[in-house]
């Protein structure tokens, strides 16, 4: 006797109406899901369950300067470290800021950040692109860049980067 493999939200379809995020639906089964920090410019979220941590921007950020920038990728690649989460999703949907150079930015992220995703085990990491920004086909494959160890990949939707960050590699 075969058995379909199943999502790891069907359990709760039945309980659950469609409308549900699938953030919301993955906090309902794994029940592991909590914020770790919050700030004007960010929220961190982590759900030990799937090894994801999370890091939506807020319209706020319009407000940062570049150190505060620095700032939120610092903590969040601090706490990616700490928890050894396996999955990093940025949502951009509401980043308002504009970042200047973004070559220095650039490097200083490949000097100071990636090391320690590397440190963390990072495998995975999504960005849920602003609405008007195309995502790349979803066909797209996932792609590291020189000296990273985990793959990076932009969606146009969190469903579609929760999904792919979840699934079996």
């Amino acid at each position: 006797m075969t058995h379909a493999r199943r999502g790891s939200t069907d359990r709760i379809d039945k309980y659950v109406h469609r409308s549900v995020s699938i953030v919301d639906r993955l906090h309902l089964l794994s029940g592991c899901a909590m914020e770790v920090s919050r700030h004007p410019f960010y929220v961190f979220d982590l759900d030990e369950h799937a090894s994801l941590m999370s890091f939506v921007w807020t319209e706020k950020s319009v407000a940062m300067t570049v150190d505060d920038y620095k700032d939120a990728i610092r903590e969040y690649a601090r706490l990616v470290l700490e928890h050894r989460a396996r999955c990093a999703l940025v949502d951009l949907r509401k980043f308002r800021y504009r970042v200047e150079d973004a070559d220095v930015l650039g490097s200083w992220w490949a000097d100071e950040i990636v090391p320690l995703y590397n440190q963390a085990g990072l495998e995975k990491f999504a960005f849920v692109l602003p609405e008007g920004e195309q995502a790349p086909p979803d066909e797209t494959p996932a792609k590291a860049q020189a000296g990273e160890k985990f793959v990076t990949k932009q969606f146009g939707s969190e469903q579609a980067a929760i999904s792919w960050l979840t699934a079996d590699s």
